[in-house]
C-alpha cells in the first residue's frame, strides 16, 4: 500500500506540475541596462525621464502577469555593458522561471551573439513558440530580435509601451514598427534576414493593450488569431511532446524504481 500510494503521489505531482507549464508564450526583457540610457546623458531630460518612467512601469507590470501564469521570462543583457536595471530585477525576484542571458550580438538569435543555441533550448523545454518582445533598443536589438524570431517560426507580440528606443535626442515611446522595419540592411553569417508578407501578416502583432497580453499569458480563448505559419502551430503536437511524455516517462522511471527497491 505504501508503494502504491507514494507511486500515485508521484504521478499526481508530475502531471500538475507540467499541467502549470501548459502555456506556449514567454516574455523577452531586451537589454534593459542603465547604460544605453545614460551614456549620452540624454536621460537627464525631462521628457526622456517620464519615458523611462513609463516603459519600465509597463515592462513590470507584464513580469507580474508572468509570473502570476508561471510564464517563463528570458532577460536579454549586451556583454559587458553591465547588469538591467535594478527595478525590473527586484520585481523579478528569486521567481524560478527566469533565464539570463548575456548576448554579444544585437539579435538575441544571431548565431555570433554566443548564446542563440542555448536560448533555443530553453524556449523548446518548455515549448515555447510565442514571444511576448520588449525592451531597448526598438530600432536595434529588439527590431533584429523579432526578425529573427519570425524567421526562427516564432509568433512574436511586441508591446508597444514596453519597448523604447534611447539612441535619440528624444526617446521613442511607445514604439511602433513599420512595414520596412522588417529588412535588415545588414547581412548575418547565413545572409540577408527577410520576411515574406504572408509570415509576416500572420506570425507578427503588435499592440498597446496590456489586456492583449495579459489574455497571451494566460492563454485566454478569448484572443484570436489565424493560425501562424509554421509546424508550432500545434500547440496540442507541442504539449505532448514537450511536457506530457516527458513526464509519463518519469513517472514510469520513478514506479520501476520503487518496484526495484522493494
Amino acid at each position: 500500500m505504501k508503494l502504491y500510494n507514494a507511486i500515485t503521489l508521484f504521478f499526481l505531482l508530475t502531471v500538475l506540475g507540467s499541467l502549470c507549464f501548459a502555456q506556449n508564450s514567454a516574455l523577452v526583457i531586451m537589454d534593459m541596462q542603465p547604460y544605453f540610457a545614460e551614456r549620452e546623458g540624454y536621460e537627464k531630460i525631462e521628457r526622456n525621464q517620464v519615458k523611462l518612467e513609463s516603459v519600465l512601469s509597463r515592462q513590470i507590470e507584464l513580469i507580474r502577469i508572468a509570473k502570476a501564469n508561471q510564464v517563463p521570462i528570458l532577460v536579454m543583457e549586451i556583454v559587458d555593458r553591465g547588469r538591467t536595471n535594478n527595478r525590473l530585477l527586484e520585481e523579478i525576484g528569486d521567481y524560478d522561471l527566469v533565464e539570463v542571458f548575456v548576448k554579444a550580438s544585437s539579435g538575441m538569435f544571431a548565431e555570433y551573439g554566443g548564446v542563440a543555441d542555448k536560448i533555443e533550448a530553453y524556449l523548446h523545454s518548455f515549448g515555447i513558440s510565442e514571444l511576448i518582445m520588449t525592451g531597448a533598443n526598438g530600432g536595434a536589438c529588439v527590431r533584429c530580435s523579432i526578425v529573427e524570431a519570425l524567421n526562427k517560426g516564432y509568433r512574436v507580440w511586441a508591446d508597444q509601451k514596453a519597448i523604447i528606443d534611447l539612441n535619440t535626442f528624444y526617446f521613442v515611446l511607445p514604439y511602433r514598427y513599420g512595414k520596412g522595419d522588417f529588412v535588415l540592411p545588414y547581412r548575418y553569417d547565413k545572409g540577408d534576414l527577410t520576411l515574406d508578407a504572408p509570415v509576416l501578416r500572420a506570425n507578427f502583432r503588435q499592440s498597446e493593450d496590456l489586456n492583449e497580453f495579459n489574455s497571451l499569458m494566460t492563454q485566454d480563448v478569448s484572443l484570436e488569431l489565424p493560425p501562424p505559419v509554421t509546424t508550432q502551430s500545434n500547440r496540442c503536437a507541442v504539449y505532448l511532446q514537450r511536457k506530457l511524455l516527458p513526464a509519463f516517462r518519469s513517472l514510469f522511471s520513478g514506479w520501476r524504481q520503487a518496484l526495484s527497491g522493494g
